[in-house]
């Protein structure tokens, strides 16, 4: 039986999640029980994103516009558990613990061809919040790519995702979501959408998070692919480059006259890129 403490605000013990197994943490809001994984069961406190700071203490502005603030409740520091307040503005998920936008885990995860994540159960134990935990296993065995992979695995995730119709978020940070064996491990923010904004931003956002977390893992992959990385413009290029060799017809995201390679490169930013679906857009429902 593993106990995890429920906190307000204010830092006090006001509820218990009890777990008839022994859970140990392993990483995000994810434990590890003895015969499976379980998310949404408590995590350590390490602040959260706020449009205003409402009384937290400010880390930083966060780097992500629409976020607002990196902030820290002191009331909580140094304690483990679920939290009673959300981790981003625009869920509502408690820190540590799984609001209903993770739903979308059950369906995603048989749908999604390359999903890592197998749904065994999932549990609402607190209705009046909507707040769940989920009984999960995975294929990969919680193994990452940017700890194991290589890049002949990322490229064909990278050929599926091209071609099949399943997206990322374009600032996702999505290569925290692939596995060494060129699988996902949390597809519950992935989306279905054929259009080529949605279709670029989900390519765009696994180079571009690889390239800037892990370089080296970075090179290792356009040497397997052929692809040559000169600047950030290249994010771009290489992933209409790798939609065209899948098939994908890209003359939509060009602009019907441009001048020079920049020109090009922010009419497909401006135009395409930011316009489609960023973390923000993923609702709370399944």
């Amino acid at each position: 039986m593993t106990v995890i403490p429920i906190y307000n605000t204010d830092g006090v013990m006001v509820n218990t999640l009890e777990i008839d197994d022994n859970l140990s943490f392993v990483s995000g809001r994810v434990s590890k029980g003895n015969t499976c994984y379980y998310k949404g069961v408590g995590s350590p406190y390490a602040g959260c994103s706020m449009l205003t700071p409402n009384g937290h203490k400010v880390i930083s502005k966060s780097s992500v516009f629409y976020y607002g603030y990196n902030v820290i409740n002191e009331k909580l520091q140094g304690k483990f558990g679920i939290f009673q307040e959300k981790f981003q503005p625009y869920f509502s998920d408690f820190i540590g613990s799984c609001g209903p936008k993770e739903l979308r885990l059950i369906n995603n995860s048989k749908q999604f061809k390359r999903s890592s994540v197998e749904v065994l159960d999932y549990v609402e134990y607190d209705k009046p919040n909507k707040q769940y935990y989920f009984k999960v296993n995975y294929l990969c065995g919680r193994h990452k790519y940017l700890e194991e992979g290589k890049g002949k695995q990322l490229a064909e995730l990278l050929d599926y995702l091209a071609v099949s119709g399943w997206n990322f978020p374009w600032d996702k940070t999505s290569i925290n979501d692939v596995t060494y064996d060129g699988r996902v491990s949390d597809v519950a923010d992935m989306f279905e959408s054929k259009q080529l904004k949605h279709r670029l931003g989900t390519i765009y956002s696994v180079l571009y998070s690889l390239g800037k977390l892990d370089n080296v893992k970075y090179q290792e992959f356009l040497a397997a692919s052929n692809y040559k990385h000169r600047n950030d413009m290249d994010y771009i290029f290489i992933a209409l480059s790798l939609l065209d060799k899948n098939g994908v017809n890209i003359d939509g995201l060009l602009p019907k006259k441009s001048d020079s390679e920049y020109e090009i490169y922010r009419h497909i930013l401006e135009q395409h890129l930011i316009q489609g679906r960023n973390c923000a857009y993923i609702k709370d429902s399944r």
